[in-house]
């Protein structure tokens, strides 16, 4: 994947677009400071349980993400909720599958994410 244009900074988020250089599978992925105590992410959590869940680089206690799909399994969208305060998005737009959105996960700035939009506690 390769970023598509410039960032988007604004009230709290960042957003860019990312895709393949034969235009397939583009990604719009958004990431924001969404605080929330434990009780919270435990909400967050229980809420995500009847949707298909992602494997993520994460204790389950740090970070829970789920996929919502097209009912005919073809293009999807994930979200990912981190204990310590941030919320992303990879919306695939129509056309990405969830084998393409999963392959993105580890190209995602973890650290510098925690960094600047976590409420400070390591993730």
């Amino acid at each position: 994947m390769v970023a598509l244009g410039d960032s988007i900074e604004k009230d709290g988020f960042f957003r860019r677009a990312y895709g393949r250089p034969n235009g397939e599978a583009t990604l719009e992925v958004t990431l924001a400071a969404m605080p929330s105590d434990a009780d919270g992410y435990r909400r967050w959590v229980k809420g995500s349980a009847d949707y298909a869940q992602v494997v993520l680089p994460f204790a389950p206690e740090d970070a829970n993400g789920f996929f919502t799909c097209a009912p005919q399994g073809g293009a999807c969208d994930l979200h990912i909720q981190l204990r310590a305060g941030v919320h992303v998005e990879i919306m695939g737009q129509g056309r990405a599958a969830r084998a393409e959105l999963e392959a993105f996960i580890p190209f995602l700035p973890w650290v510098e994410i925690e960094r600047r939009l976590g409420a400070g506690r390591p993730i």
